[in-house]
């Protein structure tokens, strides 16, 4: 979308700077799509490559959990630290299977922290081997150690209950890790649980069978077996309704900031300080447009709210072609401030000089007319601009025209006189706003009674960036900038490129002048001005057109960088 920064940000290369956040590259941002909801209650987001990533995620986490509880207990039983927990009373095909069970898991989770993108059946497979494998482990395990408990001659109750105790803790973790962790539909998750509960049911009946029954033990171990179960299952299917219902809370509010008003929201084009900027399409012309979306907790107050008003006020109150276009604004449920304007794919002034280098003279006068035919209309209209830069100017394809502008960025936008109309004060007198590599010297020092020839300087370091290949200044922080602007002598434009023509040079830096009045009286004397410069050649359609054939389409070349502002 369009390139912005937010405005009070240096510009490239200061140590203040807020970054502009670039395009998104390759596929599309899958959490910028709208997402379905199923029709049947407590189900998941039926969108697959969400599925797909939470099961991932969530199965990563699982994979920890199994690993490293079975690698602990198998240390446990090797160790024949426990007097029952042992390979001797166990046997060595029970802890034989542990050891298998344990590899398999390790298996499963260097893969998943691999940076592969599996598919949703290969992960399911990896849910059922932590499932089943772990099933199959803790039937075994209380098998033999109950089994074993109850063989011993004379019976001792306390071991018995002790083996029942134990392993049923093993058995209430299957529970609960595989309920928490693994994503799941509830009643997918209570068939499964069903599922488990029947094969501890048979292991029960197993260990049981064909000995001497003693009640008063019976329902003693069958007591605790319960009291397993039921805080397994209880914990598991509570513990995946709410995070189930978290979820779907999750995916609904998506839905509805994916939906603004009339327009759908399709991708994200960038994110900065100030929120985000998305591709988007009206719901009912299906015209393309860009929409910015301002985070309400960056909205401080009323005050804040009528500066983001009277940025799209006074932009959509300006029709010069070369002035980016406003289609709408306005807030959405959730305190949102958003509105719509054109979308410009192309580049920002800053890429193309930081991608191709320094333009040719002729080019840059080609663009810089046109940034003076937008002002020239802010500023019949009583309006100052106050952040003209680099990256607050787009170079595009429009109507079969190349290298056309478009100026952005009126967030700072103020009114030249008080009697101008919507002149409200709204950045406070005294106060530095604008970005400091561009900043003119009155606003460097805070000045009051900023006027047209305030966006003449900024243009003018726009020209020498330009030209150059860099601003007028560069210092390390952004007050050794403000200084420079206001008491330091700009580097000829000869020293760093000579070709440039010394008309051409003589007119940016007139426009540099620290004392405003030296400089061009108005947008339509340094228009004038530049259109008097002689150049070797012109720049011409053709040349533009055969530009952007060759270079128009380059990788991440795709559309400008939206800003923070």
């Amino acid at each position: 979308m369009n390139g912005r920064s937010f405005p009070t940000s240096a510009a490239r290369g200061n140590p203040a700077v807020t970054q502009d956040y670039a395009p998104d590259r390759g596929q599309p941002d899958r959490r910028a799509l709208p997402l379905q909801l199923a029709a049947s209650g407590g189900s998941l987001p039926q969108l697959t490559g969400e599925i797909r990533d939470l099961v991932h995620v969530r199965l990563r986490e699982v994979a920890v959990l199994v690993t490293v509880a079975w690698s602990l207990l198998l240390l446990l039983c090797l160790s024949g630290l426990d007097g029952l927990f042992n390979v001797a009373h166990l046997g060595a095909g029970c802890v034989g299977a542990v050891a298998f069970a344990t590899a398999a898991f390790l298996a499963c989770w260097a893969a998943l922290r691999g940076g592969r993108r599996y598919s949703l059946p290969w992960l399911r497979g990896c849910e059922a081997v932590f499932l089943w494998g772990s099933v199959a482990c803790a039937a075994w395990l209380r098998y033999a150690a109950v089994g074993h408990a109850l063989g011993r001659e004379p019976l001792d109750r306390f071991m018995v209950l002790y083996a029942s105790s134990l392993s049923g803790i093993v058995w209430m973790a299957v529970f609960v890790i595989y309920g928490i962790f693994a994503p799941n539909t509830w009643r997918r998750l209570l068939g499964m649980t069903a599922a488990v509960a029947a094969v501890l049911v048979g292991v029960e009946v197993a260990t049981w069978a064909g000995r001497p029954v003693d009640r008063e033990l019976f329902v003693s171990n069958l007591l605790v077996t319960l009291l397993a179960v039921f805080l397994g299952v209880g914990t598991a299917l509570y513990g995946s309704f709410k995070l189930g219902a978290a979820h779907e809370e999750a995916a609904t509010a998506r839905r509805r900031l994916r939906e603004l008003g009339r327009y759908r929201l399709t991708r994200r084009l960038g994110a900065g300080a100030m929120g985000e900027v998305y591709l988007a399409e009206h719901t009912l012309l299906r015209r393309p447009c860009a929409v910015k979306l301002i985070r309400p907790a960056v909205i401080d107050g009323e005050r804040q709210v009528a500066r983001f008003e009277r940025e799209v006020q006074a932009t959509a109150a300006l029709t010069h072609p070369n002035t980016v276009e406003i289609y709408d604004y306005g807030r959405a449920e959730d305190g949102t401030f958003y509105y719509a304007m054109e979308y410009l794919p192309g580049l920002t002034l800053d890429q193309l000089v930081v991608r191709h280098g320094p333009l040719p003279a002729a080019r840059a006068v080609h663009l810089l007319r046109q940034v003076c035919g937008a002002l020239r209309e802010a500023h019949g209209a009583g309006l100052v601009h106050r952040d003209v830069k680099p990256a607050n100017v787009i170079v595009c394809s429009r109507g079969g025209a190349h290298d056309v502008v478009k100026l952005l960025d009126f967030g700072l936008v103020g009114a030249i006189d008080d009697t101008a109309a919507g002149a409200g004060r709204l950045t406070r007198e005294g106060a530095i706003a604008g970005t400091p590599e561009y900043m003119s010297p009155e606003q460097a020092e805070g000045g009051a009674g900023l006027d047209g020839r305030t966006d003449l300087y900024s243009l003018g370091a726009v020209a020498y960036f330009l030209l150059t290949g860099r601003p007028p200044f560069r210092k390390a922080t952004a007050l050794q900038l403000l200084y420079a602007h206001a008491r330091e002598p700009v580097q000829p434009i000869a020293e760093l490129r000579p070709d440039v023509p010394a008309e051409l040079q003589a007119v940016v830096l007139r426009c540099l002048e620290k004392d405003r009045g030296r400089r061009f009286p108005d947008v339509a004397a340094l228009d004038e001005a530049l259109d008097g410069c002689q150049q070797d050649e012109s720049w011409t359609e053709a040349r533009a057109a055969d530009w952007w054939r060759n270079h128009g389409k380059s990788p991440g070349e795709v559309g400008p960088r939206p800003g923070d502002g």
